[in-house]
């Protein structure tokens, strides 16, 4: 669109933005969908590391020459588990605040769009000019803002990811008796059915995965500030992951230290497969919502193209009209 194009030209210019590629959105939330998914397993698999970690504590396995940047505790697994939940926690609750503020910044992006289209096909002027600079200077601002707010995300997500592969290094599996066979018990049943190499693996990929999710995130701000429907995609997307983590993760995840109170296997066994029940059932109740939203964002957004697509019309036969008329 001649208009919309207009703007990025503006915007790339204002920024002096070089070789950044803008890729269209498809008018789905699966990322929304991906993210919300990944943080309720990240929950669920670190509350099964707890639980096992409620059976006994040892040292990790760090040879004299190695260097630890993430674990506080060498000499407590225990305790590095907790360390790890706490990190992981905050982690989600930044987000949290982080999806928020771009929510709320992203619903003054059609006012602005607005703006900068009854500029543009105003008769220019040095006062329209003045307003247009103030118009894209105010985008450019709330781009940056998110920008930075994703940034902390992302890089918070790093750290956790490096310490989730630091303690994978120094795995449990390293440690005599911690894997059911040179333990005193004969029967233990969580050991067998779960393999905790296995667990700080999967966590290890979730971790990786949500990072590179909300790499994707940066993209959209820069042109979700130059095109409406990215704007409102955006907005979904923070609004929808946002419920997702209070309904499901943040209060799990800010009480998954009690797992550790556990003192028999018959209580392990059970909460174990409690926990196994609350997942399946959380990703039973998101779809619901996801069918709700994507049905929403789809009816939305095809209002909105075929609102633009009206105004391109109207601006092709207004500058078809004023050529005619020269």
């Amino acid at each position: 669109m001649v208009l919309i194009i207009t703007i990025l030209n503006k915007i790339v210019i204002a920024n002096e933005i070089k070789d950044v590629q803008f890729k269209p959105q498809s008018n789905s939330l699966l990322l929304a969908k991906e993210l919300a998914t990944n943080a309720i397993h990240l929950v669920h698999f670190q509350s099964a590391l707890l639980i096992k970690a409620s059976e006994r504590d040892f040292p990790f396995n760090i040879p004299s020459n190695s260097t630890v940047n993430y674990i506080r505790y060498p000499q407590s697994y225990r305790t590095t588990m907790v360390q790890f939940s706490s990190d992981m926690y905050k982690t989600f609750f930044d987000t949290y605040s982080t999806m928020q503020r771009i929510q709320l910044a992203v619903e003054r992006v059609p006012n602005c769009i607005k703006t900068l289209l009854r500029l543009l096909t105003t008769e220019p002027s040095a006062m329209i000019q003045r307003l247009l600079t103030v118009s894209l200077n105010s985008m450019v601002r709330l781009s940056n803002e998110n920008m930075v707010l994703i940034t902390k995300t992302i890089d918070q997500l790093t750290n956790l990811l490096n310490f989730s592969n630091e303690i994978n290094q120094y795995s449990i599996n390293s440690s005599p008796g911690f894997n059911g066979l040179s333990s005193d018990k004969t029967d233990l049943m969580l050991y067998n059915e779960f393999n905790s190499k296995n667990l700080l693996e999967k966590i290890s990929t979730i971790i990786h995965q949500i990072k590179n999710q909300f790499e994707h995130v940066p993209e959209l701000i820069m042109t979700l500030y130059t095109i409406e429907s990215n704007s409102y995609f955006l907005h979904h997307l923070s609004s929808i992951y946002n419920e997702i983590l209070r309904r499901y993760v943040l209060d799990q995840a800010a009480s998954i230290e009690k797992h550790l109170l556990l003192l028999t296997d018959e209580e392990r066994s059970k909460d174990l497969a409690k926990i196994s029940q609350e997942l399946e059932n959380s990703l039973h109740n998101i779809k619901p919502l996801f069918i709700e939203r994507e049905r929403e964002f789809e009816i939305n957004n095809m209002a909105l193209q075929q609102a633009y697509e009206k105004l391109r019309n109207e601006y092709q036969e207004r500058s078809w009209n004023l050529l005619a008329s020269q």
